[in-house]
């Protein structure tokens, strides 16, 4: 239908052996109904949430769902969507990861989207980097909720974006390319991301913190 879901079930596999359950049962739910939504998904869980990032073919946009399963056979809910970057066409080849910049856990684990921004291919700056942005005010995270219209062509100012350089142009429309690919390591004291793409070979970037 053209719309982005999502399927989900209660019973997919079995405790006692941990396997896939041929009879489970499973129930698709709609996340955005925006017709041409919903290409190029990736999906983290962490902390009772799941984080989707997409790409809305219709208005060629970065998404950004944010979901709360509470488990027990119910349905997850949408806590809400957002706008990440709507600046051209911009949001493909998505890949979501929950970062925890303090080393042990001790702080919050933020959503970061690794992703390929259409408008600039053939070039060296298609490849971004999303983050939500910290509110100091409300002492939280800016992110699932809803958002505004993606008609604009303009950044959301929730999120910051950072374009990561390359060393070659990136080939974000070769089969091989399935996402722009993201992890973290330790840097200066902090897990950092890393961006990874195909590039003439496989490449990637380092994140390095202010400090």
């Amino acid at each position: 239908n053209s719309v982005l879901k999502l399927a989900w079930s209660p019973n997919a596999y079995t405790v006692a052996t941990n396997l896939t359950n041929a009879g489970a049962t499973w129930t698709t739910m709609t996340i955005d109904s925006n017709l041409f939504s919903g290409s190029h998904v990736s999906m983290v869980a962490s902390g009772g949430k799941l984080f989707l990032a997409y790409y809305d073919t219709a208005e060629a946009d970065l998404k950004f769902a944010r979901l709360t399963w509470t488990g027990n056979g119910t349905a997850p809910t949408v806590d809400g969507i957002v706008y990440v970057d709507r600046y051209l066409s911009v949001g493909s080849w998505t890949k979501v990861g929950m970062i925890d910049m303090d080393v042990g856990g001790a702080g919050t684990a933020q959503p970061y989207v690794a992703y390929y921004s259409d408008s600039y291919n053939g070039t060296k700056k298609p490849i971004r980097l999303a983050f939500p942005r910290f509110d100091a005010a409300a002492g939280s995270l800016v992110h699932g909720v809803t958002g505004t219209s993606g008609e604009d062509d303009t950044y959301s100012g929730d999120w910051e974006v950072v374009a990561v350089p390359t060393l070659t142009t990136p080939k974000g429309g070769m089969e091989q390319f399935n996402h722009a690919q993201l992890a973290y390591a330790l840097t200066n004291g902090l897990n950092m991301p890393i961006v990874g793409w195909l590039g003439d070979k496989l490449e990637y970037a380092r994140m390095q913190p202010n400090n």
